[in-house]
């Protein structure tokens, strides 16, 4: 009987000094949870609309060239249909392209209101946690780099959207079934 009771004893102590020990977050459990559950994209208003006069400047003409060039990309993979139509009146002649988003691409990105994703998240690396000894929660910072979407190339340039890498913090709670992002 002492044997048991003793066992039991040194098996709670020891059980109770190893998860004590296991309260710190550690940089492969920031990943992995960061990796699963952090999501963050990027919005940003589309062109959608584009017309050429054929008689203004040589600046609006490489614009247009552009939109055009990119929408026939888009167009290519199947994400758009590109309509253009040539107009004629008695003082100009120019050309009208409009964009329609077709119902796969509205989905997947996200599209309403000429508004769509042009950037998605992707963790790369921790950097570093902060957490108190008797804390519960912790702060993660970590680089994330923001990959541009087939849509990128049709937004207006004046958005706030990053493309590229930028370092974050997020913080970090720990509940009975683990670390969660609070």
């Amino acid at each position: 009987m002492k044997k048991i009771l003793s066992f039991s004893l040194i098996s709670f102590i020891l059980f109770n000094l190893v998860s004590c020990g296991n309260d710190k977050l550690t940089n492969e459990q920031a990943m992995e949870i960061l990796k699963r559950d952090y999501k963050e994209v990027c919005f940003s208003e589309l062109r959608t609309k584009g017309i050429l006069d054929r008689f203004k400047n040589t600046k609006e003409k490489k614009s247009y060239k552009l939109f055009m060039s990119n929408s026939k990309e888009l167009e290519n993979l199947g994400l758009i249909k590109l309509s253009i139509r040539n107009r004629q009146n008695l003082y100009t002649s120019y050309q009208e392209s409009e964009i329609k988003f077709n119902n796969r691409a509205k989905i997947k990105y996200q599209i309403k209101h000429n508004k769509a994703i042009v950037a998605n998240a992707e963790v790369m690396e921790i950097i570093g946690i902060s957490q108190s000894d008797k804390s519960e929660t912790a702060t993660v910072r970590f680089k994330v780099d923001f990959k541009p979407t087939p849509f990128n190339k049709i937004k207006y340039s004046n958005n706030k959207c990053v493309i590229g890498t930028i370092e974050k913090e997020i913080e970090l709670k720990k509940f009975d079934t683990g670390w969660k992002i609070k």
